[in-house]
């Protein structure tokens, strides 16, 4: 994969692929908008033409498998840097003294070279911030590591001791409910016996109540025995009565007579 060294897409992505005489490949619209500019290759530096060739998709494959080739290490490289901007105007003494008038290739590259330790010197500075921030933050995870071990030591410990509490709460409801079914036993064989008690006092109770039913029935039959031996002796008492008056009536005259005689 071969980046396109102004938006850093791949090539061939964003459209045509435009190669300049130096060598280097790039979005066609990417270059246009570069060369509009200045005219100068965004890669090298180097001077050029207004009117650039454009490869055909087949030929511009070809060329990023041989730039990718030949700088197999570059890819990683970007892919680690990530995108970077890139200046694309000259500065006010570069507009006004094009190369090669006005000042000697030894100056400008002077100059190059002290604006590229100038750049590298706030690369430096920020790699310096990146990696303090980088310490600051490792330190914050290995608090923070430290934090979650005591607090997972912690949680191990309450799920141990939870799971104790657990089987121990769970041994004694085993004992409690043994202890439970044996009093139900008990008080069913107590029921079943006390029901059978109750059926025997009922059975009692019904014999009970049939001789004290005979006992009523044979004293109501005794009474109206009595009742019915009171009245004959009590019509005999009358019959005799009655026969001792005419026999008392009989008695008199024979009396009466006996006392005339005499």
């Amino acid at each position: 994969m071969y980046r396109c060294q102004i938006c850093f897409d791949e090539l061939g992505t964003n459209g045509q692929t435009t190669c300049t005489p130096c060598g280097h490949a790039f979005c066609s619209d990417c270059l246009a908008h570069a060369l509009r500019i200045q005219a100068f290759c965004p890669s090298c530096r180097s001077p050029v033409e207004p009117k650039l060739e454009t490869l055909p998709a087949v030929e511009a494959q070809a060329l990023i498998t041989e730039l990718c080739r030949k700088t197999p290490g570059r890819r990683h490289e970007l892919e680690r840097l990530g995108p970077r901007p890139v200046r694309l105007y000259l500065d006010k003494d570069e507009a006004d003294q094009p190369p090669g008038e006005g000042d000697d290739v030894i100056a400008r590259q002077q100059r190059k070279i002290a604006k590229l330790s100038a750049r590298l010197g706030e690369a430096e500075k920020m790699i310096e911030l990146v990696k303090t921030e980088k310490h600051d933050e490792l330190a914050l995870l290995k608090a923070q590591m430290k934090v979650l071990h005591r607090r997972s030591q912690a949680a191990v410990d309450r799920a141990w001791e939870l799971e104790t509490q657990m089987e121990e709460t769970e041994r004694q409801s085993n004992v409690f409910f043994d202890i439970v079914a044996k009093e139900r036993v008990a008080l069913e064989q107590a029921l079943h016996a006390k029901d059978q008690e109750l059926k025997k006092a009922k059975s009692k109770e019904a014999r009970y109540d049939k001789d004290v039913q005979d006992l009523k029935d044979s004293l109501a039959d005794a009474r109206k025995r009595d009742a019915e031996h009171m009245e004959q002796i009590g019509e005999a008492a009358h019959t005799m009565k009655r026969k001792q008056k005419k026999v008392c009536l009989r008695l008199i005259p024979s009396a009466s007579l006996r006392r005339a005689h005499a």
